[in-house]
């Protein structure tokens, strides 16, 4: 009986150490603030990045693309799709993982959501949101060409909502002053490894209690 017992709580402790995040040197830096522009039809405008995180201050112009919501008509299904490339036509001063640098950035985002319905106009304006994830990796040159040596190459990852208002014109669509920006939010908090560690020590004394009194 004490045998298996002994057992059972061996497996709740793996468990929960399991449960425990471990953090990798390629795991991607989580963006918690800052923003995307996109802008109307596939084809590339110029625009900038502004990407904020835990130790990651990352801004740079670039160029940007929209599909999705700024290219289909209410009533239709479309997701918020877009992308970023990152240009090098001059140094940005930037923060990434906590070190700074003067660096020519190069890299990509890209966006995505889940389908959903445009909805209808009001007064030929149409302003709405859905939420959307972003993956992509930026690099960090001392120059800008193939002989800059690299100062940091980094993977991002983060999440948030697409806002976008799109015009249209009775009869002709789409019309201009159409925009979107993929604004980054901050995702609720998981537990510490600590925390998780503590539960452990805390399942551990009640068993430990109950078998002093079985």
């Amino acid at each position: 009986m004490h045998v298996q017992r002994g057992k059972s709580f061996a497996i709740l402790c793996l468990a929960l150490l399991g449960l425990a995040p471990v953090a990798a040197h390629a795991d991607p830096i989580r963006v918690t603030g800052g923003s995307v522009g996109v802008f109307n039809g596939p084809g590339f405008e110029p625009g900038g990045a502004q990407l904020i995180g835990d130790g990651l201050r990352l801004g740079g112009d670039g160029f940007s693309a929209g599909s999705g919501p700024l290219e289909i008509n209410p009533g239709q299904v479309g997701t918020a799709t877009g992308s970023f490339t990152f240009d090098a036509p001059h140094p940005f001063h930037v923060l990434v993982n906590g070190q700074t640098y003067d660096a020519f950035l190069v890299g990509d985002l890209s966006f995505t959501s889940a389908p959903f319905v445009l909805p209808q106009p009001v007064n030929n304006v149409l302003t709405f949101q859905v939420p959307f994830t972003m993956t992509g990796r930026v690099r960090g040159l001392s120059q800008n060409d193939i002989n800059g040596a690299q100062l940091f190459d980094v993977d991002v990852a983060g999440s948030g909502t697409f806002r976008a208002t799109q015009r249209f014109i009775p009869g002709f669509g789409s019309g201009p002053g159409t925009s979107g920006s993929f604004q980054f939010e901050a995702v609720s908090a998981t537990p510490e490894p600590a925390s998780l560690l503590l539960l452990g020590s805390g399942v551990a004394g009640l068993f430990l209690r109950s078998r002093k009194r079985t």
